[in-house]
């Protein structure tokens, strides 16, 4: 889903008929899962949610959507998700121009890229963005 979210942002116009009409499909497994147990999927929905809003042009949808995938991450203790969650609203913020929301969000995801163990991403996020970034080490 993430990845069909990053081609149709990268490919296609957010009015483009087909991409919206692929990703709504694509939104479907997830919420389906969600309803099932929300505890393991909702998080990966949100997110997914997120990822489809910014891709379809709804900035403020995607932020929202950010923001709840986080709150459910940190719920159910699925770090992985929150790191992935920060580290995308981070690019979504650079791509709109908000390079303080990009830096926040940015040092949140190295963060939580450390708590998860996933020492090189986050080694990759500080080189990539520069020391402005660097966060606190969870080891």
């Amino acid at each position: 889903m993430l990845i069909a979210c990053h081609l149709v942002r990268e490919r296609a116009a957010p009015d483009d008929r087909l991409a919206r009409r692929t990703i709504r499909r694509e939104l479907g497994k997830p919420r389906k899962w969600t309803r099932a147990c929300p505890r393991n999927f909702e998080p990966w929905y949100l997110l997914a949610a997120a990822e489809a809003a910014g891709a379809s042009g709804r900035g403020a949808e995607a932020v929202a959507g950010y923001a709840a995938a986080i709150a459910a991450a940190q719920a159910s203790g699925v770090v992985r998700i929150e790191a992935l969650a920060h580290d995308h609203w981070a690019a979504h913020a650079r791509r709109g121009g908000d390079g303080a929301a990009a830096a926040l969000h940015l040092r949140e995801a190295i963060g939580a890229y450390e708590r998860w163990g996933a020492h090189g991403k986050a080694d990759q996020l500080r080189r990539s963005f520069g020391e402005s970034s660097a966060a606190p080490s969870y080891d």
